[in-house]
């Protein structure tokens, strides 16, 4: 799912340019909580978590990384709508070869309920 055509060049570099950080941390993590907890804690997160909890905490030293570098957590602070959900789920799943690289299968649905919950932030 490029956003690029939606961005300036300078925001479309960042972590924004594939997927919502937080909100795919907490998608993924029960397919690989071993890698999301290494990664939570790489990124001086608190790694001590079960593995239920690990996606959250993730996405919780993601929102901290990104709040730190001044990148915007919220679709919504990009222009975005619960309007464009639907047009944001269909370009993110024509990108194939980025969504085969996912510890875990999505489909359209999950894709829908990444960007709603993309569209306000929650640490």
């Amino acid at each position: 799912m490029h956003w690029t055509t939606h961005l300036s060049p300078g925001a479309s570099v960042g972590p924004w340019r594939t997927r919502p950080p937080p909100a795919v941390a907490r998608f993924t993590a029960s397919a690989a909580p071993a890698k999301h907890r290494h990664v939570t804690a790489l990124l001086g997160g608190d790694a001590r978590v079960r593995d239920d909890e690990v996606g959250d905490a993730l996405a919780h030293v993601l929102t901290r990384l990104m709040r730190a570098t001044s990148v915007p957590l919220e679709l919504v602070a990009l222009g975005y709508a619960e309007r464009d959900v639907p047009a944001l789920v269909e370009g993110a799943f024509a990108q194939q070869r980025l969504l085969a690289n996912a510890p875990r299968p999505v489909a359209r649905e999950n894709l829908a309920a990444l960007f709603t919950d993309a569209l306000h932030a929650r640490a």
